[in-house]
């Protein structure tokens, strides 16, 4: 069968003609729904993608509430109608799923060159977010930097086969018509059995089979070498560059079970040591203030509220927006090193019972615990 020079270039013509008409109808459907809100603030009621690195740009520019709680999924489920319940504040929560040092840098500070910048900043300052490897650090190879500026660039934005994809995964929650209240995005779901909440399984599940192994290995991989260097290029410019803006910084209630495992793995001294360093970097500036839960024993004890080692539930949350609100586990005249002691000493007396425990549920759930 031969082919003519004509039928080739009709051919060529119609590929070309094709793409083009996918590509201009892939930017109208972006424009059109603007799935990341970059062109338009959401509406009351409205879709996100589930995945927050991505849906996260967006709203901090579009930022409408005085007060913001922003980090790592640590501060996933922080209560906006709770808090404003007990503070009479509206709160908007930005939260970076994973998010290293430089990318949480990223977006507050879109967050503060937003039209309307919140006047107080509620920061959870994860420590192993200031472990990652480099200091400007990209975690998973996924962060849109380029949406993270005062000015994003539309035409690269609705450009973006990237985008588009983000669309696509809308698809389900809109053919469902499953829409969002600004306090319903990104919060986790946890339905555990009621019995997890007696005895804290929902944690030591968490160890079964060889995960134990890969979460020591997870911390091993870590360049604790670099957390000075972290907080003085990631968290002091933010201080240092808006004293306008009034800060509330915490250190999260990690579980005891997950402060174990820190000193199963050898660097519950290097965690000490960021707590130290952070708390002297917070005393430079009159307009921050640091509080610090980790070490409040009866708190992270608590193991019922948490839904793995990292992630409190909601009796945690409210008593830590009641402690700030009394000014309670309030860093202030070099106390972080009683607090670090105290510490150590609760995971030095709990240790040898959390992982017999542990390795009591896995067996009972015909599961040996690997290192």
């Amino acid at each position: 069968m031969k082919y003519s020079l004509t039928s080739f270039r009709a051919f060529l013509i119609f590929v070309l003609s094709g793409f083009i008409f996918c590509f201009l109808l892939m930017v109208g459907f972006n424009a059109a729904l603007d799935p990341l809100h970059v062109l338009r603030a959401p509406a009351a009621q409205d879709y996100y993608d589930t995945e927050s690195r991505f849906g996260m740009p967006g709203l901090v520019l579009h930022n409408q509430a005085p007060d913001a709680v922003v980090g790592t999924s640590i501060v996933q489920d922080f209560d906006e109608v709770f808090y404003k319940h007990e503070t009479g504040r509206a709160l908007s929560r930005y939260l970076l799923t994973g998010g290293t040092a430089y990318e949480q840098r990223r977006m507050i500070e879109t967050l503060l060159r937003a039209e309307t910048p919140p006047e107080l900043i509620i920061w959870g300052v994860a420590p192993t977010s200031f472990f990652a490897p480099g200091l400007e650090s990209i975690r998973w190879d996924q962060f849109p930097e380029h949406l993270y500026t005062q000015q994003p660039s539309p035409l690269r934005y609705v450009a973006s086969f990237q985008t588009f994809y983000r669309l696509l995964r809308q698809i389900p929650a809109r053919l469902r018509g499953n829409s969002q209240s600004p306090e319903q995005r990104f919060k986790s779901t946890h339905e555990d059995a009621a019995g997890d909440a007696q005895n804290g399984s929902r944690i030591y599940k968490t160890y079964c089979g060889a995960q134990m192994g890969r979460r020591l290995a997870r911390l091993g991989a870590y360049d604790y070498s670099l957390m000075h260097a972290q907080l003085e290029q990631n968290l002091r410019p933010i201080l240092e560059n808006h004293p306008e803006i009034a800060f509330t910084l915490f250190l999260p209630p990690y579980s005891l079970v997950q402060f174990a495992e820190f000193e199963k793995a050898g660097v519950l001294d290097e965690v000490l040591r960021f707590r130290t360093l952070l708390a002297a970097l917070v005393k430079d500036y009159p307009h921050a203030a640091l509080y610090d839960f980790g070490s409040d024993i009866p708190m992270i004890s608590n193991l019922g509220d948490y839904h793995d080692g990292v992630h409190y539930g909601s009796a945690t949350m409210q008593a830590m927006i009641a402690a700030m609100q009394d000014k309670r586990g309030w860093v202030e005249n070099g106390n972080i090193k009683v607090q670090n002691e105290r510490l150590r000493r609760a995971v030095q007396q709990g240790s040898p019972q959390i992982w017999h425990d542990a390795e009591d549920y896995c067996r009972a759930a015909g599961l040996e615990i690997k290192i």
